[in-house]
């Protein structure tokens, strides 16, 4: 008989945290880049977070980092927002879509890996117009009614805290989330 595998101590963090109503955005922080035991199984963080933890629970997973550009771990029917920018890189373009996605769907989760180059660290105004754009509108999405009401999150992933925007880092609306 097999036994159900209990999620990591901070998975459960995490889920619980969801599920309590404090954010509907999550900043993963820590050994992000390690492997995640799950039962008998290892896997990335993301593929983690795409495969295990979100699966049964979101209709659309979208999974982005600059270098790669945006792509669907999981779709629903008639899901959009990001057709116009798959293969895309450049966060001008794919944020907005994202956004569009997180406003116009029900039950989507947006993963943002090396979130710390989308929204970097450092005096605003040494930053180009892009990464200002950036922070303001992650800091925006952590507080927009459509995005909650929708059953939607939005999970940021970055090694370094300290690397990341501390208008994220410190908004009551985003909870941190320590991966040891």
């Amino acid at each position: 008989m097999n036994e159900p595998h209990l999620l990591p101590s901070w998975a459960e963090d995490l889920r619980r945290r969801y599920l309590r109503g404090e954010a509907s955005m999550f900043v993963l922080h820590g050994n992000v880049y390690d492997v995640v035991v799950h039962g008998p199984q290892t896997s990335s963080l993301v593929d983690f977070l795409t495969d295990v933890l979100l699966k049964d629970t979101r209709e659309s997973i979208a999974v982005y980092n600059m270098a790669t550009g945006p792509r669907f771990a999981k779709r629903a029917a008639g899901a959009g927002g990001l057709d116009d920018v798959l293969g895309e890189t450049q966060k001008d373009k794919v944020l907005p879509a994202l956004e569009r996605l997180l406003v116009g769907s029900m039950r989507a989760a947006v993963i943002l890996e090396y979130a710390e180059s989308l929204a970097p660290a450092g005096d605003p105004t040494f930053q180009s117009d892009g990464d200002r754009s950036a922070i303001i509108m992650l800091h925006r999405w952590s507080s927009l009614p459509a995005i909650e009401k929708g059953d939607n999150i939005i999970l940021l992933i970055a090694e370094n805290l300290s690397y990341l925007a501390p208008k994220i880092v410190s908004n009551p609306k985003v909870a941190v989330v320590d991966v040891p």
